[in-house]
């Protein structure tokens, strides 16, 4: 996704190092996404963004409880962001959220896409969650 929205000059995606103040939490979304339009005029913040991501990209663990990843979705969109994916590798789906009733979910034979967020990109999930070479 980095290489797709840099090439087509669509905003910064950040890793799991860059805090969102969302709501009353301080949140680090596994991937975010922050679209040119939402970029501060004076460049990244030093420290918490004090504005939400357009995207938030969770990888869900097997010991992750189902009410609080809900609950951060919930806290997410009221936050004003666009989307959340909940990427859950054990079941090798990606659940986007366009809002918290607006669901779609990829399984692993299918290509993920966004044209809302992201026009054109596609992201083959089989690539993803194959499991990586043993030697």
């Amino acid at each position: 996704m980095g290489v797709y929205v840099e090439e087509n000059d669509l905003g910064e995606v950040y890793g799991p190092d860059t805090t969102f103040l969302i709501g009353e939490n301080q949140r680090l979304p596994d991937i975010a996404f922050v679209s040119a339009e939402k970029m501060p005029t004076d460049g990244e913040p030093e420290g918490i963004w004090e504005i939400a991501p357009d995207l938030a990209v969770e990888v869900v663990s097997p010991n992750d409880l189902f009410e609080k990843v809900q609950d951060k979705v919930w806290d997410y969109f009221a936050a004003g962001v666009k989307q959340v994916w909940l990427v859950a590798p054990q079941h090798r789906t990606v659940t986007v959220y366009r809002s918290p009733f607006e669901i779609t979910v990829f399984g692993e034979d299918q290509e993920l896409v966004s044209e809302d967020l992201l026009p054109g990109f596609r992201c083959k999930l089989g690539e993803i969650f194959k499991s990586p070479a043993r030697h």
